[in-house]
């Protein structure tokens, strides 16, 4: 993989964790942009969750994953030319909690970011409340060669 920001980019989401409550159902949006605010519009965008693939930007045509079919999206046109690639989960399940890997692939340069979507404990859970509390932030994770292999894999079935 080449070094991140040597064709001048680099993935960045916001500095502190983005602190969101949101309902079953709702759209969630997982952040991560392009540093300086440069075209996505060309660059092939890969988001997964874990090891699954969630979807795949490429030749400005959107693949979505399997388990993730007609709830997944990148955003316009115009936000992927100022660097916005964030991914937009619609119909947020309590599966979507998680870890997210992007990655930017621009020619033969790579960067990827980390990014947690996790639910935040900040009052007791009832039985009928249907709304969560997440916190959505940037961490640092190390893929291993077979989660790696996992993601190529899943990336070339479901998308």
């Amino acid at each position: 993989m080449a070094a991140a920001g040597s064709n001048g980019f680099q993935l960045i989401v916001p500095k502190t964790a983005e602190s969101v409550e949101v309902n079953l159902e709702c759209d969630v949006t997982v952040p991560c942009y392009l540093s300086p605010e440069i075209s996505a519009v060309d660059m092939e965008i890969r988001w997964f969750k874990e090891t699954d693939c969630v979807c795949i930007y490429k030749k400005k045509q959107v693949t979505e994953g399997r388990n993730f079919e007609g709830r997944v999206n990148l955003f316009s046109h115009e936000l992927l030319e100022r660097g916005d690639v964030s991914l937009l989960l619609r119909n947020f399940r309590e599966s979507d909690v998680g870890v997210y890997l992007c990655q930017v692939i621009c020619g033969d340069v790579t960067d990827e970011m980390t990014v947690q979507v996790k639910e935040a404990r900040v009052r007791p859970p009832t039985i009928q409340s249907k709304s969560f509390h997440l916190t959505i932030r940037k961490i640092k994770n190390s893929w291993d060669k077979r989660q790696r292999e996992q993601m190529e894999q899943s990336s070339g079935e479901y998308c």
